[in-house]
C-alpha cells in the first residue's frame, strides 16, 4: 500500500544492516492486532514506526509519547481483527504489560494505495527516518 508500509521498510533495512546491538530485538509487528500486546509485554521500552496521518507536509516524521497522541481513527467495525494501535497500547498498560518507555514514530504519507513501494517524497527521506530510529537506542 505504498507510503503505509513505511514502518516495514524501515525495520527491514534497519535489521539488514545491522545497525543495532544484539541486545536490541527488532521486528515487524504488522497491522493493529492482538499480537502487538504479546510481543511488546514487559519490555523495558518499545519504539514503533508506522505511517500516520497528521496533517503535516507528506514525509515528516514526528516522534511521540503515548501521551502526545489521540488516534482519531474511524473503526469500520468489519473486522474482529482489525485494532487501532493506540487502543491496543492502552489495552496492554490496563493488563500492566506496557513496556516502561513507548516511543512512537509517525511519518505522514504521500499516497496509500495499492503499490509495493515508498513514493518519492518518502524515498527521499528515508535516511532520515533510519536516523531517527536509530537514536533512540543511543
Amino acid at each position: 500500500m505504498t507510503d503505509e508500509g513505511v514502518g516495514i521498510y524501515i525495520v527491514e533495512e534497519i535489521a539488514r544492516r545491522g545497525l543495532l546491538p544484539d541486545n536490541i530485538e527488532i521486528d515487524d509487528l504488522g497491522t493493529g492486532n492482538m499480537n502487538i500486546i504479546h510481543a511488546i509485554a514487559d519490555r523495558d521500552k518499545v519504539v514503533l514506526v508506522d505511517c500516520a496521518k497528521m496533517g503535516e507536509e507528506p514525509g515528516t516524521i514526528r516522534r511521540f509519547s503515548m501521551s502526545d497522541v489521540v488516534s482519531k481513527k474511524v473503526k469500520s467495525n468489519w473486522s474482529a481483527h482489525e485494532g487501532d494501535l493506540l487502543d491496543l497500547l492502552e489495552l496492554s498498560k490496563t493488563l500492566e504489560q506496557l513496556p516502561g518507555q513507548v516511543v512512537l514514530f509517525g511519518i505522514e504519507p504521500h499516497t496509500i494505495d495499492h503499490g509495493q513501494e515508498l513514493t518519492p517524497c518518502l524515498q527521499d527521506r528515508f535516511e532520515d527516518y533510519i536516523s531517527a530510529v536509530i537514536s533512540e537506542f543511543g
